[in-house]
């Protein structure tokens, strides 16, 4: 899969910028010197788990939405001031690209946070894993690789028992539109990659991403609910989702295959159960647990054999 090439794409090409950015950069490269990069890759799945678990206590106040487009908002203004775009250097062409990339990332979270609202954190990690998943098999023909097509597609139907009981039907759906996005993100950031070069066009892509969001913040009705203390928590939203996870990452990249990266971030589901039963309290009883297991063995599955690796 091409959770390496997305990472390097948006973290690798952009210089020192001003803080929060810089902080984190600093607090990668200070732990590339005292941690195994492997270790610094779960810290990184770790830290994003929690900004999606801190992120759900924001809903009273801002709304999945709302939670969304700040989180958006301020991970466009890092990247951006990482990148320093230039406006005017993109043509319609770049511009074209860019705005569906906006339209992905918006889609890749949105959903999932709506998600978030209904069904449990592990539970949407893993459905949401599909999207990547069914890319990674999409371009391959082997024989094995049915096999964990068909473990993805068990975990899915031991999961489908569950809709309506224990399980929301609305947060499943709004997972698989999340699943769908981020299989749309991998390829729309190929297509930035390609025709904008380097951070700008990607940083460009997040900010049309928070701007797609607003229309849904602006009509849930959680614009008078908003307090300054739930808009910072979306800035710490958004430090422990982008700007630390994407510093840990570049900077394990440094001194880690390719493989080994994309095999360990097949842990994400796993490490979203056990945030979500610690943080928020979400146990999941066993037909679930082995639902998001299947899930997580089919992806690393695909991951470990994928010959592009």
């Amino acid at each position: 899969m091409a959770y390496a090439d997305i990472v390097i794409a948006i973290a690798g090409n952009l210089p020192d910028g001003p803080n929060p950015w810089r902080r984190s950069r600093r607090l990668a490269a200070a732990a590339s010197g005292l941690l195994p990069p492997p270790v610094m890759l779960l810290m990184s799945i770790l830290s994003m788990q929690i900004g999606a678990a801190v992120a759900t206590k924001l809903f009273a106040a801002l709304g999945p939405s709302g939670t969304v487009f700040f989180r958006l908002g301020f991970s466009a203004i890092f990247l951006a001031a990482a990148a320093r775009p230039n406006l005017l250097s993109f043509g319609p062409a770049q511009w074209r690209a860019i705005a569906v990339l906006g339209a992905a990332i918006c889609m890749m979270n949105l959903p999932f946070y709506w998600a978030l609202a209904r069904i449990p954190l592990g539970v949407a990690s893993a459905i949401q894993f599909i999207g990547p998943l069914v890319v990674g098999l999409a371009t391959s023909r082997r024989p094995r690789d049915f096999l964990w097509l068909a473990m993805a597609a068990g975990g899915v139907a031991i999961l489908s028992r569950d809709i309506g009981t224990a399980l929301d039907p609305i947060g499943v759906c709004d997972a698989l539109l999340a699943a769908a996005g981020w299989a749309a993100f991998i390829l729309a950031s190929k297509w930035v990659g390609e025709a904008a070069p380097g951070g700008g066009g990607l940083s460009l892509g997040v900010a049309a991403s928070a701007l797609a969001a607003a229309p849904f913040y602006l009509g849930d009705g959680h614009l008078a609910t908003a307090s300054w203390v739930a808009i910072a928590g979306a800035l710490v939203v958004a430090i422990l989702s982008t700007a630390l996870p994407l510093s840990l990452e570049f900077a394990a990249l440094k001194r880690l295959p390719a493989r080994t990266y994309s095999v360990l971030m097949t842990l994400e589901p796993v490490t979203a159960t056990i945030v979500g039963l610690l943080l928020l309290a979400q146990p999941l009883d066993w037909r679930i647990s082995a639902a998001i297991l299947l899930i997580t063995m089919a992806s690393l599955g695909v991951t470990l054999f994928d010959r592009r690796r």
